[in-house]
Parts: structure tokens; sequence; C-alpha cells
């Protein structure tokens, strides 16, 4: 009080300092732990003769400074204490340095609260009336606040989901589509942004065949060539990528095709390491594509998400990891350096991919619900791809339930309830066949297939008006009736698939549809033992091949 009063001129009472470090938590009774008071050497007793014939002795101000710093520890000043949300602790009775060390960057990141200042209020007196050496007991019994982020899997998804939020709101909020079924008949042959938008969502859809196309090929040992035409399919997707990619118009339903593909290309991985290889190098091209245009492009942060410099959102990029998989430091070392879960994926784990896929996808297609509507094609399409990507592409889990039959059966009826059949109803209907098809309901598969290209007219003519249907719809019934011993109905059917395919090649330049058909007819002529006439086949398709290619400025041999 003296040194207040001759060095700063403030005039105080005891009471008022006791009140005020009261408040700050420096009252008598709150001392450091760590100082023995008892330790101190007693002061000897002066008599009373003494105290009257001594004077009084003048106090020195540095000496009580320097008391007064030691007596509550702020002889070094800030690192004794730290002020956390509004409450002064004592770090000296934090024996873990991490929380010391933490507290004191929350300390320095924020400033006080107005409650540990001079400033009066209910809020403030009920805090600061709190002892600090109970908030520091508090925090040395919890555990430790470090570390404080997720594991790396969680923010790849994270930023997944937002990069798809984000992307789908600019393009609704921007016009960036114009679907064919949402315009006129006369914007379908005048309006040059329906006709781009229409152009890439067939490309897209193109591109997914081809690398279904190739995959299936890659791992088909029949024949000795049939990897060389699948790495030349595969050549002719990421040319068609780059064009669509420098076109800015893509598909909206691109990022899922080939989120799809890179799924199945890790679920065929363990039949073949390849695949791991042409995934990493699919990811690389999307993202330097997107990234080395002067204009940002839309689906720059997309691909640069999915690539994540090597690694995969949906996966390690050296052994298989899930979020819901435990991530601890030693676990994770041992996993990448045993060579066994680098060739094998468990069906748990192909499960946790492919359910991540359909999250995304469903994610989407509620945009595509609220911007276009529940029932628009676009909105379909997700939602059927949604269903379809819910389950690993190989090795079908037998006696497992799945309800990937009876969410695609409660769709189809409820397109079916539409007054109007198109093209939603085709698609819808292809789904169900196939999964038909793969649970071995071949009658039910077929009769869905021949409504449409057998028995209806009406319904023959909308088959015939969309590009590539009587393709895709005629292999599909192919492969039915092979599965059901009907060898000389499903090469009808695969001859008029390959027959489709070449008309729509003649006109458009797009091989997709032949190369289907020529394969289909391959297989089936195999299987019949007309051997010849496959191997004239497969001569066809490797010339397509090179056309194909050629036509995208590369060369290439037989």
């Amino acid at each position: 009080m003296q040194t207040m009063q001759t060095k700063y001129n403030f005039m105080a009472t005891n009471k008022m300092y006791r009140a005020r470090f009261k408040r700050w938590g420096l009252g008598k009774r709150q001392r450091i732990p760590g100082r023995n008071l008892a330790s101190r050497p007693k002061k000897q007793s002066k008599s009373a003769a003494e105290s009257a014939v001594k004077p009084p002795q003048q106090p020195r101000q540095d000496s009580q400074e320097e008391d007064v710093d030691q007596e509550y520890g702020l002889q070094d000043g800030r690192d004794e204490f730290a002020h956390v949300n509004g409450y002064r602790i004592d770090l000296s009775q934090i024996p873990d340095p991490r929380i010391r060390q933490y507290l004191l960057h929350q300390s320095q990141n924020y400033p006080r609260s107005p409650a540990s200042g001079s400033g009066s209020g209910s809020e403030s007196s009920s805090s600061s009336s709190r002892s600090p050496s109970s908030f520091s007991s508090s925090f040395s019994r919890s555990p430790s606040p470090i570390p404080l982020r997720l594991p790396d899997n969680y923010h790849a998804a994270e930023q997944m989901y937002r990069a798809i939020r984000d992307y789908y709101s600019f393009s609704f909020a921007t016009s960036r589509w114009h679907f064919e079924e949402d315009a006129s008949p006369a914007e379908l042959t005048t309006s040059p942004r329906v006709i781009q938008t229409t152009v890439h969502v067939y490309r897209a859809f193109l591109i997914w065949r081809r690398f279904n196309t190739a995959l299936r090929l890659f791992l088909d040992p029949t024949h000795p060539d049939n990897r060389a035409q699948s790495i030349k399919i595969i050549r002719i997707c990421f040319h068609e990528l780059a064009a669509t990619i420098l076109s800015d118009s893509e598909s909206p339903l691109l990022l899922f095709f080939l989120m799809h593909i890179v799924l199945m290309f890790r679920t065929a991985a363990p039949r073949n390491p390849a695949f791991k290889a042409i995934e990493a190098s699919l990811l690389r091209h999307l993202f330097e594509l997107t990234q080395s245009r002067s204009r940002f492009h839309p689906t720059a942060t997309l691909w640069r998400t999915l690539w994540n410099g090597g690694r995969g959102v949906l996966f390690d990029s050296d052994t298989p990891s899930s979020p819901s998989s435990s991530s601890s430091p030693s676990s994770s070392s041992s996993s990448s350096s045993s060579p066994s879960s680098l060739t094998t994926l468990s069906r748990t784990q192909q499960l946790v991919y492919h359910a991540h896929v359909e999250q995304c996808i469903t994610s989407a297609a509620d945009q595509f619900s609220v911007a276009l509507g529940p029932h628009h094609k676009r909105t379909l399409e997700l939602r059927t791809l949604a269903i379809f990507c819910s389950r690993p592409m190989f090795s079908p889990f037998s006696g497992e339930p799945s309800d990937q039959l009876e969410r695609l059966q409660t769709l189809f009826d409820e397109i079916r309830a539409l007054p109007v059949f198109d093209g939603r109803d085709l698609d819808v209907r292809a789904w169900l066949s196939a999964q038909y098809l793969t649970v071995g309901r071949l009658d039910e598969a077929a009769d869905l297939m021949e409504e449409v290209l057998e028995r209806d007219p009406e319904k023959i003519k909308v088959v015939e008006a969309i590009t590539g249907a009587a393709t895709c719809l005629s292999v599909l019934l192919g492969s039915i009736r092979m599965a059901q011993g009907r060898l000389e109905g499903a090469e009808a059917c695969m001859r008029k698939a390959a027959d489709a395919g070449k008309r729509v090649w003649e006109e458009t330049r797009d091989e997709a549809n032949y190369s289907d058909g020529l394969l289909a007819l391959e297989q089936c002529l195999r299987v019949r033992g007309n051997l010849d006439e496959a191997d004239e086949v497969c001569s066809t398709h490797r010339i397509l091949l090179r056309d194909a290619l050629a036509l995208r400025g590369e060369r290439d041999s037989l």
C-alpha cells in the first residue's frame, strides 16, 4: 500500500487490496504448493523496549515489489498462470507439460474475459469466486487434449462431401446445365447449351461403359489378346476425359461414374495389381487436367480431393483402411508392412468403401431432387447408381441379406406409376433386370427385357429412338438367355446389338456400342463352338479400336 502511494500516487485501503487479490485468485490461503512457507526463518520477537526506542524503518519500494512477485508466483510474469475462458489457472499445479503448453497456447490466442478484470456483475463474481486450484486439479485429472485433430481419412471424407455440395450448388445457381428433358422441341435442335449438355451427358455414360468393358476384358483369360485390347479401351477413355474437361461442360454424373470406376479398380486389384496403377494414373490425369488450366474449373476441387496427393479419398495409399477402423500409429505401421494387406480386401472393407460412395451419390441425389424434381431423369440416374454402388461388383456375398433388389423394385414400381413411358423406365428396368440376373431369377429378368424389345411395339419405338439403348438392352437380354441355356436366342440378341452398334459407329463415330456388341457376340460364338467366326469378330474388334484411337490422334497397330 505504501509502495503504491509513494510511487504511483494511488490510495487504497487494505480491505480493497484483499478483495482485489481474492478476485484474482491470489487470496491469503491460496499459496503455491511448491513453496514451503514453514521453511521460512521465523522473525525474532522484539521486545517492547526495542520497539519503543528504535524508530520505524522506512519501507523499501524494490524489496516490497519483489516480495509480492515471489509470494504470488509472478516473478517470471507470463508462464506461471494462463487465462482460459475467463479463469486464471495456476500452471504450476499441472504436472503434464503438454497440457501446460496447450493452456499457454489457448491463453495467447484468446484475450482475457471481462470476468478476470475489475468489472462487476453476477457472472464475473460467480466465476471468480471459484478457486484456481479446483480448475487446475480438474485439468490434471482430465485426459490430455493432444492430439486435437481427427485422422486424415475423416478429413478427406469431409472435404469430399463439402466439394460435392459446393460443386452442385454452384452449378445449379449458375445454370451450368440445360438438360433436354427440360427443353422444348425447338430447343433440342437450336439451343447450343442444350445440345452441348446432351452431348456431354451421353459422353460421360460412354466413358463409364468403356471402363466397365475394359475391366471385364482385362480379367477375361479366354483370349491372349484381351488385355492388350483392354488397355486400348482405357487409352480411349483418357482421351475422352481430356476432351470433356477441356470443353468446360461436363456431365453432372461424371464424378460418380469415375468414383464407381475407381472403386471397381480397387475391388479388382486383388485379382490383378495392375489396376492400382491404372487407378492412380486416372486420378492424377484428372487432377492435372484441371490444375494446369489458367482459369478455375468447377470440378478442380473434386479431382484434387479424390487425388489427395496420391492418396485416394476412399482409401489409403498402401493399405485399405476405413474411417471406422482404428487409426493408432502402431496398428497402421504394422498393417502397412504386412504383404497380405496389400493384396486382399476383406468383405467389411469393401462394404465400407461402397457405403461411402453410396452416401456421396445419395447426397447429390437429394440436391438434384430439390433443384430438378424427384422424378427427373438425372435424379433417377443418381438414385439407381447409388443402389448399384451399395455392394461390391465381384464375389457377391452368398447367403447375406441385400436390399438392392427390394430398393430397385420399389423404385421401378414408382416409375411405372408415371403416365409417360420414356427413358426413365428403361434405365430403372435395365438396372432391375441386371439385378435379377445377378441373384439368379432369370425368368423375371428376361420378362422385363422382352417386353420392351420384342412384345410391345410402342415401347420398341421408344427404345429405337434413344441412341445406344438397343445395344445395351440387347446385350443384357442375350446375357440372360445365355444364363438360361438358350444359346440360339442369345446369339440373335448379340447380333442385333452388334448391328445396332455398327449403325451408331457409322453415324457418330462412337465405337463404344459397336465394341460392346462385338465382344458379346464373340463370347457367345465361342460358347457355341463357332471359333472361326469368333476369331473374325475379334479381328473386327481390333480394327475398330485401332480406328477409334486414330480418330483421337494416336497411331496403333493391330
